[in-house]
């Protein structure tokens, strides 16, 4: 019994946390800062997700395309969500462009952001 009385009060302290989640989005136009780090993907979960190759994934990257998040100690690459992103993107753009035009189109775009 003590133990359901000690939970009741914590569901309504949980509640009115994820109330004041919602007040603190709705205060910042529905963005909230975020609590955790931003998620890695492995390249494993990245190729299954966005149904690219390795040889893709990997000739992106070695044009900078796309450039991993992090890289560990064992050179495992990881990415950020926004891979996803990028991919779909790329995709788009090599209807009309070779991945050299893109890679142009890319450099003048982040050159232009500094």
């Amino acid at each position: 019994m003590s133990d359901k009385k000690h939970e009741t009060p914590r569901r309504a302290t949980d509640d009115s946390s994820n109330d004041q989640a919602s007040n603190d989005k709705a205060s910042h136009g529905g963005v909230s800062e975020p609590e955790e780090p931003a998620r890695l993907i492995k390249t494993g979960q990245v190729l299954a997700e966005s149904g690219i190759s390795r040889q893709m994934l990997y000739r992106y990257m070695q044009m900078d395309l796309i450039i991993p998040a992090e890289t560990t100690e064992t050179g495992r690459n990881l990415f950020s969500d926004s891979v996803f992103k990028q991919i779909k993107l790329i995709q788009q753009l090599n209807e009309r462009y070779t991945l050299q035009h893109i890679r142009e189109i890319f450099a003048r775009r982040f050159s232009e952001k500094r």
